[in-house]
């Protein structure tokens, strides 16, 4: 009997020799188009020591040494740390890259096939577009006039705000029928690109619509602009909502850290990172009351016209009966409202939305957590992701 466990072991030790090696590349995606550098970095083999990247420019085939793009064969850097590695990318010109990484197991024995992936740089936003019409006071009698205008700097879609309501278009199409009420209005356009850039906004033109029969548009002389109505500017003031810094840190502090809260790759609503709160699987052994939370301070102001909160979460639960996943708000006083409070195995992405106009002139707190008793066997936990505002304010 000993002679064949030496035997399997040996055997084994062979077979793993000779299996290659895998790594992945977990960030950036394949193929994106980013308006930022973005984090490099993934997973790897087991057996790994070492992970080895390349940067390659792919405009003039130049590899970075570590310190500038230089010309002739692909140069090798080191990767901080193996299962999870990352490497800091330097400050890059706009255009496209080649990155690959390749793990590397004592022997040496390198990945014979290391993971590429290719990503954009694009940090220039679309030229500001131009309004063709209606402009100028035009008077129609349409009631879902066609929105036309001019752009440049090869934009993916446009954002239209006609009377303070913003429309996203996705796409490079030029112009928009929006249906309006009869009287005096307002519009202007904003373009972005796939990296997301945005233009400034187009200037504002001003029309009106009437009732009345017409078969041309009258054009008004000695036309004197009337008072506008009030424009809304509108913002995202959850600081790292997503968790795509690949940490709490900036914007969140945890409150109880019973189990610690962490940024996980999966579950994910969308992007990289998710954040996990308590358990992280059902069948994790907890026997005492234990709270697992983390929050985020949010300035609501005074003058604020809407004012939303939305996230996705991701709920599971071995015990619906004794363990919660609450969403809190603590006010300016520390009163404390609960938005959602329930116990709940329900392993997908659901999305919630609340309003926070009734905060005006305060700053909350934004509090999500489980609370795991031990009371029966089983444990819980619950993933956020997406997590913003909409705070609208007049301009």
């Amino acid at each position: 009997r000993a002679a064949r466990q030496a035997l399997m072991t040996r055997l084994s030790d062979f077979l793993g020799v000779c299996l290659p090696l895998e790594t992945l590349i977990a960030m950036p995606r394949n193929g994106t188009t980013l308006n930022q550098v973005p984090a490099f970095g993934g997973l790897a083999d087991n057996r790994t020591s070492q992970v080895q990247i390349s940067i390659r420019r792919i405009s003039d085939t130049t590899f970075y040494n570590g310190s500038s793009f230089v010309t002739g064969p692909e140069v090798w850097l080191t990767a901080t740390n193996v299962n999870p590695w990352d490497y800091a990318l330097p400050s890059l010109l706009d255009g496209a890259y080649a990155l690959r990484a390749q793990a590397v197991a004592p022997g040496p024995i390198v990945d014979s096939s290391p993971a590429a992936v290719t990503f954009t740089l694009d940090t220039a936003p679309p030229t500001t577009p131009t309004l063709i019409t209606p402009t100028h006071g035009l008077s129609l009698t349409a009631i879902a006039p066609l929105f036309e205008w001019t752009s440049g700097g090869d934009p993916s879609g446009f954002i239209i705000d006609v009377d303070g309501v913003t429309q996203t278009l996705n796409s490079s199409v030029l112009s928009v029928t929006r249906p309006v009420t009869e009287g005096l209005h307002y519009w202007r356009v904003q373009a972005f690109d796939a990296a997301g850039n945005q233009s400034a906004w187009s200037d504002r033109a001003v029309f009106s619509t009437t009732t009345r029969k017409a078969y041309l548009p009258v054009i008004l002389k000695n036309y004197a602009t009337p008072e506008l109505p009030p424009i809304r500017v509108c913002s995202n003031t959850v600081v790292n909502g997503g968790f795509e810094s690949g940490e709490f840190a900036p914007g969140w502090s945890s409150l109880s850290p019973n189990p610690p809260p962490a940024v996980v790759m999966s579950p994910v609503a969308s992007g990289i990172y998710a954040a996990r709160i308590g358990a992280a699987t059902v069948s994790e052994t907890i026997t005492q009351t234990s709270y697992s939370s983390f929050e985020q301070a949010l300035s609501i102001p005074a003058n604020v016209v809407t004012a939303t909160l939305s996230f996705a979460r991701y709920r599971w639960s071995g015990d619906v009966i004794s363990d919660t996943q609450y969403i809190v708000i603590v006010d300016g006083n520390g009163a404390v409202e609960y938005l959602i409070n329930e116990q709940v195995h329900d392993p997908t992405w659901v999305t919630a939305e609340f309003d926070l106009k009734s905060y005006a002139g305060q700053t909350i707190k934004v509090w999500f957590g489980v609370v795991n008793r031990g009371a029966h066997p089983g444990s819980t936990g619950m993933a956020l992701d997406e997590v913003q505002t909409q705070i609208c304010v007049p301009q």
